[in-house]
């Protein structure tokens, strides 16, 4: 949080080289993540700045239909993906952009990005502070997936996957694959609804879920 960073970097600033930090648009001005906030701990002390999960562990491709309508409207030519890096990466003090790429479209994309790289213009800000409210509207849980929680879980529950699922079957509740791939998922591991609500998970999440009461929600869609 803001005031532990703040706190380590008044004591340590001098023998530290940068730091790394959870930055996108979406938990830029977010409450709780405080994104902006320890952008700018960071900044005043001179630090470079390293950023994870610029897209949010993917969250920001996966919007409803109108949010990716709004994207294709408002520049066809540039995928959501970009938008989310070139936000990072137009902030004056980040160096390095870590993006998670899974097939061969992903690194293309991300190559063409930056190697004609352009900073975000005022216009463009705008825009992604409106879609990122569209995002929080949307997305029933701000999950990263992470997976520090299921790391810690004692019943070994795919969480991260589950809350997938759900944000799936919550955007599109006509969609019948959420609940083929919970079936099979559940079957192979452990269901939601064998949570036994420890907490531990909790301590390990970056998004600050309460993730046992979100996988009761999980539990009470797809184990009836």
């Amino acid at each position: 949080m803001p005031e532990l960073l703040e706190q380590t970097l008044s004591e340590h600033a001098k023998d530290i080289d940068f730091v790394q930090l959870e930055i996108n648009y979406l938990d830029w001005e977010d409450p709780v993540l405080q994104a902006k906030k320890c952008y700018d701990i960071c900044s005043k002390y001179g630090l470079d700045i390293y950023v994870m999960e610029p897209i949010k562990g993917g969250a920001l491709l996966t919007g409803s239909e109108e949010i990716k309508n709004d994207f294709k409207e408002f520049n066809p030519e540039k995928s959501m993906a970009s938008f989310a890096l070139r936000f990072c990466a137009s902030l004056e003090n980040v160096k390095v952009v870590l993006s998670g790429m899974n097939k061969m479209e992903d690194v293309i994309d991300n190559c063409e990005t930056f190697t004609n790289f352009e900073a975000l213009t005022q216009e463009e800000y705008v825009f992604l502070e409106k879609e990122a409210e569209k995002f929080r509207k949307a997305l029933e849980i701000p999950c990263s997936t992470c997976n520090y929680c299921v790391e810690h879980c004692p019943k070994n529950i795919p969480i991260p996957e589950y809350f997938n699922l759900y944000n799936n079957y919550k955007q599109a509740p006509e969609n019948i694959l959420p609940n083929f791939y919970y079936k099979t998922l559940s079957n192979e591991r452990t269901k939601a609804g064998d949570c036994i609500e420890c907490g531990v998970c909790v301590d390990y999440c970056t998004q600050k879920i309460n993730i046992p009461e979100e996988l009761k929600k999980v539990s009470e869609h797809f184990d009836k």
